[in-house]
């Protein structure tokens, strides 16, 4: 079957959809546009049968560059997500005869974000999935060369100019949630090229699963390789080589710790917490403190503050209901330090109602008696407070507006 370009393609190179939009262009390609999309430079190369491209609400689309060689293969790009300068190829290897990409399947999740990025499929069945609030920056490649394989990049992930690699047969690829990967990072679940032994020829180096926790920083330069697994909240060194699962000498998976090889004497520090932003040792509020410091302090105390939310947050999915609540009073307290280093921070004023409305949420789940009655009422107020409080500096801040509402609802519900 003859490649072509499709001529009405010009139609959606351009411009803004106020209703959703939908070609079909013979057996071989169905794009479907949803309203509000917005794209400037799209074009579609198919050559097979029933594939199909999905713009979704809101997206932003500059430059997107799609060529399709093979049947049954979907590119979704979901809600409010942008996409520029980048191209998607599901294609053939001339050298291996007449096999073409069947089946694959690219999903971008909503709020995502990628620029410069390459995404290669060679062989079927492949599927990359992108979780929601990805960014994938500056010439990141993405390749699949095999049939079943898996590359799955969990939410709030950031990448930045790597290089994922998912061959062979059913290997998996697995980035966790929040996870951070810097530049020149290489993760290949294969070696490229076999390794044969023996008059039979078996297989020596095969292809192998690799796993990466949630909340992981990957330095610049770093290797992972087949077989590498690492644990939540680990930092890998910048040009940091591993090949195996990162284990600590008693053969229990490593968390919370630096690490620059897979061997435990790699391991550096242990008990360790990361974060994106900055966090400097801020002191508690002092009219003493130096006015160069006070912004720097307030930013600190209030990632502080994020970070134990977080955490109080993930305790209580647990129903550990103590251990929330007391994580969650320290992420109240940080906020209220931030306050009082800056007294309209907007952010720290509607955290703190978050800390305060998930505080009521710990008290009464566990038991509704009288005085957890009297104590969720009270923190649920003063959530109202903070919320109130954070509008009289922007009207309009809709998260604000939102959790003040849900906080009014859980009160009138007491």
């Amino acid at each position: 079957m003859e490649t072509e370009i499709f001529p009405d393609m010009a139609r959606l190179l351009n411009g803004r959809f106020d209703e959703r939009h939908e070609s079909t262009f013979g057996e071989r390609l169905a794009i479907s546009i949803e309203a509000g999309a917005n794209i400037t430079g799209f074009s579609c190369v198919a050559n097979g049968r029933n594939n199909r491209v999905q713009i979704g609400q809101h997206c932003a689309v500059d430059n997107l560059s799609i060529h399709i060689d093979g049947d049954d293969n979907t590119i979704s790009v979901q809600s409010d997500s942008k996409v520029s300068d980048t191209r998607v190829r599901i294609h053939y290897e001339e050298s291996y005869g007449n096999f073409r990409g069947n089946r694959n399947e690219v999903g971008i999740s909503s709020r995502s974000s990628l620029a410069g990025v390459e995404v290669e499929i060679v062989g079927s069945d492949n599927r990359l999935a992108v979780g929601e609030n990805v960014y994938i920056l500056h010439g990141a490649f993405i390749q699949f060369r095999g049939y079943g394989c898996l590359i799955d990049i969990g939410r709030n992930t950031s990448i930045q100019s790597a290089t994922l690699k998912a061959h062979e047969l059913r290997s998996r690829l697995i980035i966790g949630e929040d996870c951070m990967v810097a530049h020149n990072v290489v993760i290949s679940t294969s070696d490229d090229h076999p390794i044969l032994e023996g008059t039979d020829y078996r297989r020596h180096n095969p292809a192998e699963d690799i796993i990466i926790g949630r909340h992981v920083w990957i330095g610049e330069d770093a290797r992972l390789l087949k077989g590498t697994e690492i644990g939540s909240d680990c930092v890998v060194g910048a040009g940091a080589f591993l090949h195996t699962a990162v284990h600590k000498k008693d053969g229990e998976l490593i968390t919370h710790a630096i690490i620059i090889g897979s061997h435990p004497d790699d391991i550096k520090l242990t008990g360790i917490y990361w974060n994106r932003d900055m966090v400097y040792d801020a002191v508690e509020f002092s009219d003493e403190v130096d006015e160069l410091l006070r912004d720097p302090y307030a930013q600190s105390w209030f990632h502080r503050g994020h970070i134990w939310l977080h955490q109080g947050m993930a305790y209580a999915e647990k129903s550990q209901w103590r251990e929330a609540q007391n994580i969650l009073e320290k992420a109240a307290n940080a906020y209220r330090q931030a306050l009082l280093y800056k007294p309209d921070y907007l952010w720290a004023y509607s955290s703190l109602g978050n800390a305060y409305r998930n505080l009521a949420k710990t008290v009464m789940t566990p038991a509704k008696g009288k005085k957890t009655l009297a104590k969720a009422r009270f923190y649920l107020e003063q959530a109202i407070e903070c919320y109130d409080q954070a509008l009289i500096y922007n009207p309009s801040h809709s998260d604000s507006q939102q959790n003040r509402q849900t906080a009014l609802a859980a009160l009138e519900d007491l």
